[in-house]
């Protein structure tokens, strides 16, 4: 009895791996391209949006002591668990 529950189980672990490879393999969905932009035109983009963002009225800038310290304390624990990037933050 307690051998055929291990085959069984066996069997079971090996058609679900089959269906998973197979799905893996062939997947059912079709592929959606990937929408790319250099990184000139990203670069211009970012310009661009920061231009747009800081002239609306309700963005103010904050000149605060303490909200930098802050943020300085967040970008000096972040930046070094980041993975490399091209651009500089």
């Amino acid at each position: 009895m307690r051998k055929k529950l291990i085959i069984e189980g066996l069997l079971l672990i090996l058609i679900f791996g089959a269906v998973w490879v197979v799905f893996a393999i062939f997947p059912i969905l079709p592929h959606k391209s990937v929408f790319q932009i250099s990184k000139e035109n990203e670069t211009k983009l970012g310009d661009l949006l920061t231009r747009n963002i800081l002239r609306t009225r309700e963005f103010d800038r904050v000149n605060n002591d303490t909200i930098a310290d802050a943020l300085d304390q967040v970008t000096k624990r972040l930046l070094p668990v980041l993975e490399s990037s091209e651009y500089r933050f």
